[in-house]
């Protein structure tokens, strides 16, 4: 146990010294294992302010072992915490895969726009969908509403 524990220790060490820890465009976008296959984007007036909101987001992921967690990595534009939002198992594909769903992802007033990843953990191991190191981004603009940018 203990071997374990300052393995992981050292995992962290080295993951931080190469600067892993802030956002995903770090990574390399591991499409074969994991992608983004849609999402929704809202803008919603309430408490005295603009919100975020993105609804319907659908990952497409490689079915590699029953114990598996997906996550929508996403930070609002403007701050610098990220945090992960889980996603449901919806249905299986015939070909392997599995498509998994995050509804409703966020909701925050004043906040212009969502900067996201698809993280994907199984195995051990974790799989990012990041738009090959770009990031996704939905912005929203006020005079055309909302936006998606991403390739």
């Amino acid at each position: 146990m203990l071997k374990k524990v300052t393995l992981n220790i050292v995992l962290c060490l080295v993951l931080l010294l190469a600067g892993f820890t802030k956002a995903p465009s770090q990574v390399l976008a591991a499409t074969d294992e994991v992608s983004l296959i849609s999402t929704n984007p809202r803008q919603v007036d309430s408490y005295g302010g603009v919100g975020v909101y993105i609804v319907g987001t659908s990952v497409k992921i490689k079915n590699m072992a029953y114990d598996k967690k997906v996550y929508i990595h996403c930070r609002m534009l403007g701050s610098d915490e990220w945090m992960d939002v889980e996603c449901s198992y919806s249905l299986s594909l015939d070909n392997g895969y599995e498509v998994w769903y995050a509804d409703p992802v966020w909701y925050y007033p004043t906040y212009t726009g969502i900067q996201f990843a698809v993280k994907y953990e199984v195995n051990g191991q974790i799989y990012w969908d990041n738009n090959n190191g770009n990031d996704y981004y939905v912005t929203m603009d006020d005079v055309n509403g909302w936006t998606k940018y991403w390739n």
